[in-house]
């Protein structure tokens, strides 16, 4: 197990986006179009990147579990029907990963009372 100082040490994440949900660079560049863009469908996404509809539609299905893109169906008028995607606001996002980082900081600092506390109890 690799300690907390080489982690930091060496952090190189890209994209906060890869480093803080561990997506691949390709879903933060859909998230990115999203953002820039607004509403698309699979096939405009995937010119843009200039990338296969498949492995586009693989990086939206990260992307919506992750809770970072929203789909809505549209329906055509002939019949029929196709998908827009939309990013989450970015400013959400940064909101939701703070507060994460919140919470784990809080965890962080109870784990090292509770060490400070056993490490004091075990004086002699």
């Amino acid at each position: 197990m690799r300690s907390i100082y080489e982690i930091l040490n060496s952090l190189t994440c890209d994209d906060v986006l890869t480093c803080f949900y561990g997506l691949k660079e390709l879903d933060a560049q859909v998230y990115k179009v999203l953002v820039k863009k607004g509403q698309m469908k699979i096939d405009e996404i995937s010119t843009i990147l200039e990338r296969r509809e498949n492995t586009v539609y693989k990086s939206l299905q990260r992307l919506m579990a992750h809770g970072l893109v929203i789909r809505r169906q549209e329906i055509l008028r002939k019949g029929g029907y196709y998908f827009l995607y939309q990013a989450i606001d970015p400013s959400r996002v940064v909101n939701e990963m703070k507060e994460v980082l919140k919470e784990w900081y809080s965890k962080i600092q109870d784990v090292l009372d509770e060490f400070h506390k056993e490490v004091l109890s075990d004086e002699m």
